[in-house]
């Protein structure tokens, strides 16, 4: 039993292997004491030095600071570890996913380690999956965003492949595995609280659920897709739930932005509307006339809609509001540019 287990599992502990041995030759002088210079954390540095000596002289953090722009709440800048509020989950990245390992290795390994575990979902081989990981890892964007400081965008990076692999499985009618995995990886991913990321990949879930669903109602599996998605949806609400004490800040900050948004086009709308209306008043009822026009249009359309000519000039007429209009090309402005407001 253990000789037939270790035949199934022994290409799997290569891959670890394979991902750990390349990750730490890449980042070998962290392993040295160095640590990379982040542009991004320099800057953050700055950015929380405020909040920190705030935190020295009263015990806790300050829920507003002055050191970001003019002035920004501190929840995404400087307060307390997330640790603190999901250290279950703080444990399972950093000592169960990461192998304790320092950071950067820890970074690339993980990245690696989850796009492994989505291509064995998919099917493929292991050899081939070893190869799709370590390409999806260290093509060129990873590293770079690695050097300046995106330390939560990589590793919201890292997990968006297990989020997928989780939502798979559910729909392979694997019910309970797919559920835990999603529920556990969607919770990881979000607990980074780097919005960007979390949002692309829930767009990359979405497209990629629905073309499961349509597939299983195009196999007339119509239960199967209620299940499958029912439990999609509850997954993601157990990781919405894992982390509210971590985003409910963020998701307050979503909501004003969008009521906001949300205001701005309804009055947009309103004065749009209005100023038509008006528009169409004051031209006594007419359409309005063609923004562009030739020359020879312009001139029946004056001859038509014009019952008088002011000043003797066919170049301007007069509507039924009383209001004097003339072609910029071909009226007064032409000749006396002063007069054009």
């Amino acid at each position: 039993m253990i000789k037939a287990l270790w035949q199934k599992a022994w290409p799997h502990v290569l891959a670890i292997s394979i991902f750990l041995v390349i990750a730490i030759a890449y980042c070998k002088p962290a392993l040295q004491g160095k640590v990379l210079n982040q542009s991004d954390v320099q800057h953050w540095k700055g950015m929380a030095q405020q909040s920190f000596e705030y935190k020295e002289k009263t015990g806790h953090f300050p829920l507003w600071t002055n050191s970001a722009f003019s002035g920004m709440p501190t929840y995404n800048i400087a307060m307390e570890s997330p640790y603190a509020f999901n250290p279950t989950i703080g444990f399972l990245h950093n000592y169960v996913f990461t192998l304790g390992l320092p950071k950067p290795v820890n970074f690339f390994f993980l990245a690696c380690l989850m796009t492994y575990l989505l291509l064995m979902v998919a099917g493929v081989s292991p050899w081939i999956g070893i190869l799709g990981a370590i390409s999806y890892t260290y093509s060129t964007y990873d590293p770079i965003i690695v050097a300046v400081g995106h330390d939560t965008k990589m590793i919201c990076i890292a997990y968006a492949p297990a989020v997928l692999s989780g939502l798979w499985l559910i729909f392979k009618k694997r019910y309970l595995t797919g559920t835990v995995l999603l529920s556990l990886f969607a919770a990881m991913i979000i607990w980074q609280t780097h919005i960007q990321v979390v949002y692309y990949t829930f767009i990359l879930a979405l497209f990629a659920g629905a073309g499961l669903l349509i597939q299983a109602i195009v196999n007339k599996e119509t239960k199967h897709a209620i299940i499958a998605t029912s439990l999609a949806a509850i997954s993601g609400l157990i990781a919405l739930g894992v982390n509210s004490a971590n985003i409910w800040p963020a998701l307050i900050k979503i909501a004003m932005v969008l009521g906001i948004t949300y205001v701005l086009a309804i009055v947009t709308y309103d004065l749009f509307v209005r100023s038509t209306i008006i528009g169409f008043v004051l031209s006594g009822g007419r359409r309005p006339r063609a923004l562009f026009t030739t020359a020879g249009a312009a001139a029946s359309t004056q001859t038509d809609h014009s019952p008088s000519h002011p000043s003797g000039s066919s170049d301007c007429w007069t509507t039924s509001a009383g209001l004097v209009w003339s072609d910029p090309s071909t009226g007064p402005a032409a000749q006396n540019p002063d007069h054009w407001p």
